[in-house]
């Protein structure tokens, strides 16, 4: 059983397929121009970085593109979606497994008040992207 699934990625209709064997390879291409702190805060989080990323990772999937493209799709019709759709998905790759987070023991993991605070502190910054979308696009 592979630890991580099968990841696939598209851009201009078409789709790259990484296999599950060769995504923390697709992990460290990701974080060459990106991490995992970007991701959550994105209101630190750069067009141009964005771009870069999801342009590593399509090209690591075999993806002829260039990173202007990858660029220009985030302002397409419905590139408000796409930027968020990327945010999104370049996290998921980069948490760990499904099965790894359900082999812990639910019981014996109960949030502190101190740790539902921290995550009210990590939903806040989409919350402050959603306000500067609907703002900044009339979303």
């Amino acid at each position: 059983m592979a630890v991580f699934e099968r990841v696939v990625l598209s851009i201009k209709g078409e789709s790259y397929t990484v296999e599950s064997d060769r995504v923390m390879g697709l992990i460290n291409q990701i974080e060459n121009h990106i991490t995992f702190f970007d991701l959550v805060n994105p209101q630190y989080l750069r067009n141009e970085q964005l771009s870069r990323a999801y342009h590593a990772a399509l090209s690591y999937a075999g993806a002829d593109v260039k990173i202007e493209d990858v660029y220009d799709s985030l302002f397409s019709v419905d590139g408000k979606e796409k930027v968020i759709d990327r945010i999104n998905g370049l996290l998921s790759m980069m948490i760990p497994p499904k099965h790894l987070q359900a082999s812990l023991d639910v019981k014996k993991y109960r949030p502190s008040p101190k740790a539902l605070g921290l995550l009210s502190l990590l939903i806040l910054p989409w919350l402050v992207v959603a306000v500067l979308l609907v703002k900044n696009f009339g979303l």
